[in-house]
């Protein structure tokens, strides 16, 4: 489940917010980082997209969250942690090139589907 909050007031309580689409490149790098590698486990900070697009597909009118297409390249730190022995190595900033869309969880909220996601 991929959203920012709740809603709080009294026509739509308890409905989901989901982020914007410039909002969902650092959560996306995060979800992705962190099925990236099995033998590592991967913490990120300091996101910055560099280029960004997005754009609709389907019908925007049948869909009650965004359903997006993105493409983003920009630089992040990452540190990694190795599983086996937890061994921390020295965090460096490197560029990625990550692919993903809106798509909807079995409870029918927003997510990610990652497509391609590369650490250069």
């Amino acid at each position: 489940m991929k959203i920012a909050g709740v809603y709080t007031d009294k026509k739509r309580r308890g409905e989901p917010i989901e982020y914007t689409p410039e909002e969902k490149v650092p959560v996306a790098v995060i979800v992705a980082a962190a099925n990236h590698d099995p033998d590592f486990a991967i913490s990120v900070e300091d996101v910055k997209a560099t280029s960004f697009r997005f754009s609709q597909k389907g019908d925007l009118f049948k869909k009650k969250f965004q359903n997006n297409n993105y493409y983003a390249e920009g630089t992040a730190v990452f540190t990694k942690r190795r599983r086996v022995g937890d061994v921390l190595l020295e965090p460096r900033e490197k560029r990625f090139t990550l692919e993903f869309c809106d798509c909807v969880s079995e409870n029918g909220l927003p997510e990610f589907k990652i497509n391609k996601f590369e650490i250069h």
